[in-house]
């Protein structure tokens, strides 16, 4: 409770002060001490000063505005909100950016700190200033076409709060007066400068603002963060008071504009003093490193050489024990050295030696296969990765071995190419699981014969071929006839045995005709046959629903035959561009649904050549 009454005494505190030097209408201050104290609280405390908080916001001077009861607890209760939500966004943002563990002094040691802070520290308050202006709007306390420029004023007010206030209260646990650095003299000759110059600028009004600049970036170099931000403090304070007086540089314009240049005056010099002071600060670390880098030198070099030495050990076993083939050719592509195994692939013992040899008399193809890419390795030192490489392998199924080859250049000092590196790696494993696999890829996993794909891609190739040869093709689509009722009396497995059956006895009938039969979609099939002639290719047809009856599979839901039969539609035909592959295979679709019409258990055939229609 004590904490709480704390923090609600000091926010009331610090917007009385601030309130002191209103620009405009509604009481908008110049500069915002609570937005400092908040975020200053909130960084070092957390979320528990936030009570204290909503409590001063009450207790503040909004509470003397001429304004109704319900305009008052709507308007306090907007900034109680505002100054909660404004430091919160501060924390989170520093969170997000990893740098909230951090002590909250640690900030503004590094660049990237300074600028993750002065964003959030300048974005932060247009959410605030949003919340407060428009609730000022609403009770009539100012009016909403001064809102752009009341905006502006609370946004920099809270801004130049957190850039010039923050930072001395952030700095101040860890400064030393031991830190200060330099002679009296030089002390005092800042301080009569910097007195001097403000003094011309905010009683004589003389445009020399650009003084200032650098006699704050030496002390910043001369005395670090803190005393320059105490400088800015003290400088800010003299520039607002002498503003509301009336006097100085900044004192020609409309009191808000007036304030508003001061705000991005004192802003300015505060953004470029964190910016350098960072600098600085990175610059001394480097230095310390580098430092101890250098007297821990000898030590280093001794780790390094014994590191360098582990690692040579490690290597030459690596080389030695790798199971993939690794070598080193000269520019000439003699064997510089080469591990077990690619003495192995070369069919060479392990004893052998081989320095020197030629890659030609070793391993011909292999050969081959680099000496075009030599000069593109040696010159240009890029790597060339996996160049696939079959080898004649009796011991292996398909008589090969297929490597992948991948080469690099070896560069010593100068940085040039000096030799090649090579490593062979055997992947007949994985080349002929690729092969399964897209054989796989083609095959109906039911029936085992070819699926759509296959037939897909089989019509296009064949439809070209005769297109170019200008010989006839011929396409069946079947269909089992009633077969939703065969599943249905006799279950699903005993209808895919079914299809099965159907399958093989299609492959079957298609042995001793080029074509392909396939499974076209559920209970579908279709069957290309190029080379025969409109007549031979109906007789095909129609052997085939002998077949299927001869199988003799019961269908005693069907309502054509006690087995099972086919509808089939055929089409054969010339290729000529005016059909195309769509075309055949609507045709024969449209056939196929003729035979169902006509009864089932038939074929309608076309040759399309003639544009006449059969059915057997």
């Amino acid at each position: 409770m004590l904490y709480t009454s704390l923090v609600a005494l000091a926010y009331y505190a610090a917007a009385h002060l601030s309130l002191n030097f209103t620009s405009m209408e509604g009481k908008l201050a110049s500069i915002w001490l609570p937005s400092a104290l908040t975020l200053v609280l909130v960084l070092h405390h957390g979320y528990r000063v936030f009570p204290g908080i909503i409590i001063g916001s009450f207790l503040g001077p909004y509470g003397w505005l001429e304004m109704s009861m319900g305009h008052w607890i709507l308007f306090n209760s907007v900034c109680a909100i505002a100054n909660c939500i404004q430091p919160s966004l501060v924390r989170q943002f520093l969170h997000r950016q990893g740098l909230v563990h951090q002590a909250p002094q640690h900030l503004f040691l590094t660049t990237r700190g300074v600028v993750v802070y002065g964003v959030a520290a300048i974005a932060s308050p247009m959410v605030s200033a949003c919340l407060g202006i428009t609730a000022l709007g609403i009770t009539d306390q100012l009016p909403w076409s001064r809102y752009g420029a009341a905006w502006l004023v609370w946004w920099l007010a809270s801004a130049l709060a957190h850039l010039i206030f923050v930072p001395p209260f952030l700095l101040w646990p860890n400064y030393h007066p031991s830190d200060l650095r330099g002679k009296p003299w030089e002390a005092g000759a800042i301080a009569v400068a910097i007195t001097v110059t403000i003094w011309l600028i905010f009683v004589k009004s003389y445009p020399l603002t650009y003084l200032l600049l650098p006699l704050l970036m030496w002390i910043v170099v001369r005395w670090g963060l803190f005393l320059t931000s105490l400088g800015l403090t003290i400088l800010a304070i003299i520039a607002i008071v002498t503003t509301a007086l009336n006097q100085g540089l900044f004192a020609r314009y409309e009191p808000y504009e007036s304030f508003i240049l001061v705000q991005v005056f004192i802003g300015s010099f505060s953004l470029i003093c964190l910016f350098l002071s960072a600098i600085i600060q990175e610059r001394d670390q480097a230095q310390k490193n580098l430092h101890s880098v250098l007297l821990n030198l000898e030590e280093t070099v001794s780790d390094r050489t014994l590191a360098l030495q582990s690692s040579q050990a490690q290597l030459n076993s690596f080389f030695a024990t790798a199971a993939l083939g690794m070598g080193i050719l000269d520019h000439n592509l003699r064997c510089v050295r080469i591990n077990p195994t690619l003495a192995q692939i070369m069919g060479l013992n392990p004893g052998d030696s081989i320095t020197g040899q030629s890659l030609q008399d070793l391993l011909p193809c292999l050969s081959t296969a680099i000496a075009p890419l030599l000069p593109q390795i040696l010159e240009s030192g890029k790597t060339i990765k996996e160049q696939e490489i079959i080898l004649t392998d009796a011991t292996q199924p398909q008589g090969k071995t297929v490597y992948l080859a991948s080469y690099f250049p070896i560069i010593e000092p100068p940085p040039s190419p000096v030799a090649i590196g090579l490593v062979l790696r055997d992947i007949t494993p994985r080349k002929i699981l690729e092969e399964q696999l897209a054989q796989a890829a083609l095959m109906d996993g039911l029936t085992h014969i070819a699926n759509r794909r296959h037939f897909d891609q089989v019509l296009g190739q064949t439809w070209y071929n005769c297109w170019r040869d200008h010989q006839p093709l011929t396409l069946f689509l079947c269909d089992v006839d009633y077969f939703k009722p065969y599943n249905d009396t006799y279950g699903h497995p005993q209808g895919d045995r079914c299809l099965i059956t159907l399958a093989a006895t299609l492959a079957l009938a298609l042995e001793g005709y080029p074509g392909l039969v396939a499974r076209y979609g559920g209970e579908e099939f279709a069957v290309i046959l190029p080379h025969l002639e409109p007549a031979v290719a109906e007789q095909w047809g129609q052997a085939l629903l002998d077949r299927i009856h001869q199988i003799h599979l019961p269908h005693s839901a069907s309502a054509v035959r006690e087995t099972v039969t086919l509808s089939l539609g055929g089409v054969n035909c010339v290729p000529r561009h005016s059909h195309g592959v769509p075309g055949l295979v609507a045709q024969a679709d449209r056939l196929l649904y003729e035979a169902k019409t006509q009864g089932r258990d038939r074929l309608v055939f076309q040759d399309w050549s003639q544009g006449l229609g059969m059915e057997l």
